[in-house]
């Protein structure tokens, strides 16, 4: 898992490919070892990579649940003209804390 993935680092790829990358991120992935889960914000990827890459496909955790702040993060990310991990992970958190205390774990 790369901590970070460089707008340099996909144009130098895609000069070797002749076309630009889809970019499969297992930031957000546990199926490899199950002990791990990530809840943070989708990090170490500049906007500016987006202009570098034909796409980006996120390997989300295992457990649904614990996808709820990552997905959210990556779609700030997604479509940020500037983006800060740590703003979109607050916002994340704010809107998962009402699901959170629901009964059921459902937004009412």
């Amino acid at each position: 898992i790369s901590d970070e993935i460089t707008p340099k680092e996909m144009h130098e790829l895609a000069k070797i490919l002749h076309r630009k990358p889809l970019l499969w991120d297992n930031l957000h992935a546990n199926d490899y070892d199950m002990r791990r889960i990530y809840l943070g914000p989708f990090e170490g990827r500049p906007v500016e990579l987006r202009q570098e890459i034909a796409g980006l496909v996120s390997n989300p955790n295992c457990e649904y649940e614990a996808n709820f702040i990552p997905i959210h993060t990556l779609a700030d990310w997604a479509r940020a003209d500037t983006y800060d991990p740590q703003t979109s992970f607050t916002r994340a958190l704010h809107a998962w804390h009402p699901i959170l205390q629901s009964p059921h774990g459902k937004d009412s």
